[in-house]
């Protein structure tokens, strides 16, 4: 919605425009623009009413595509964006490159914090820039460069 091309954009953690099955068998997406639409002028008090619980196309129920437990799908979109991220990441290795981490904690740290960590040790001319208000330190020693703010991003930017 904000004008980034949706090919550019890998969304490691889930997306929430998506409903998968909450049990992440089949291994397909729905995307739930036409359900929110319908739903949110139904929403009282914060509810909706049952017979607008979203389901799978075959009656099963949904969850948000959000990396939370074993169950997260990824379908083949997100397979070929990982792979173009992989691309990336080894083309800009031996180049200037800059790493931008916004509020990336320690509920799942080895899909972006950790990573962006090894990235800052490994490449040779590669800053780490962190966002964090409450984990700014690093976890992993080597890191050649790192900015770190904990002051409102707002104010940063």
């Amino acid at each position: 919605m904000a004008g980034f091309d949706a090919e550019r954009i890998f969304a490691t953690q889930g997306d929430y425009c998506y409903f998968q099955p909450a049990s992440g068998s089949p291994n397909e997406l729905y995307h739930n623009q036409e359900w929110v639409e319908h739903a949110l002028p139904a929403i009282r008090d914060c509810r909706i009413p049952t017979e607008m619980i979203p389901h799978t196309p075959d009656g099963q129920p949904v969850s948000m595509n959000l990396r939370c437990d074993d169950t997260f799908v990824e379908d083949s979109h997100w397979h070929q964006q990982a792979q173009r991220y992989n691309n990336f990441v080894h083309t800009a290795s031996d180049k200037r490159l800059l790493l931008l981490e916004f509020g990336v904690g320690f509920n799942t740290p080895v899909i972006i914090r950790f990573p962006f960590e090894q990235m800052a040790a490994q490449f040779p001319d590669t800053t780490l820039v962190r966002f964090n208000r409450d984990y700014p330190q690093l976890s992993l020693q080597g890191v050649k460069s790192l900015l770190a703010f904990t002051e409102d991003i707002n104010r940063i930017i």
